[in-house]
């Protein structure tokens, strides 16, 4: 079994947010300058630099240029394009997960098979509970199916789980 096509690829956009035309990018693969199809990996993204994280979905030329190149398997999809724009100390989360699912775990009838995308952010914020400092790791995040769906998940997790007296110090 390998593995299922991508729908969407993803660009990296630096020193200015999406959608500045002047800004340097850098894209999971080169469609747009040497036109090669060949695949950046997510670790060489500068994280420090980054302004917007884009996925967008592949054009029959793209899939056909990625399918022709490395090991990637890519597949047009006509959906929208998804942006998070990072800025006041937020950090990216990206996960691409492969998903199986199986009706009955005795006699295994494969149901679903597809790609599932994790898109969002992440920050550290200072709190005070009774003046002592303590931070809080607040996140949003979009799980996007291959199929365009769209479930977005906010949460703000502390030790205690918002303890009504935690209060922001601004």
């Amino acid at each position: 079994m390998g593995s299922h096509p991508l729908r969407l690829f993803w660009v990296a956009w630096y020193d200015k947010p999406f959608p500045a035309g002047d800004a340097e990018t850098l894209p999971q693969f080169d469609f747009f300058n040497e036109k090669t199809g060949k695949e950046n990996l997510f670790k060489e993204i500068n994280q420090a630099r980054l302004k917007s994280f884009v996925l967008f979905p592949f054009s029959p030329e793209q899939a056909e240029m990625v399918n022709r190149g490395g090991e990637a398997r890519a597949e047009p999809a006509i959906l929208p394009r998804y942006v998070v724009h990072l800025s006041d100390g937020k950090r990216l989360i990206y996960v691409r997960r492969n998903v199986v699912t199986f009706r009955d775990l005795e006699k295994p009838q494969l149901v679903r098979r597809g790609i599932i995308y994790l898109l969002g952010w992440q920050t550290t914020e200072l709190l005070y509970n009774n003046g002592h400092p303590q931070k809080r790791n607040r996140k949003s995040v979009m799980f996007i199916s291959e199929n365009g769906a769209v479930e977005l998940v906010d949460k703000a997790g502390t030790p205690d789980e918002r303890d009504p007296q935690m209060e922001e110090k601004n």
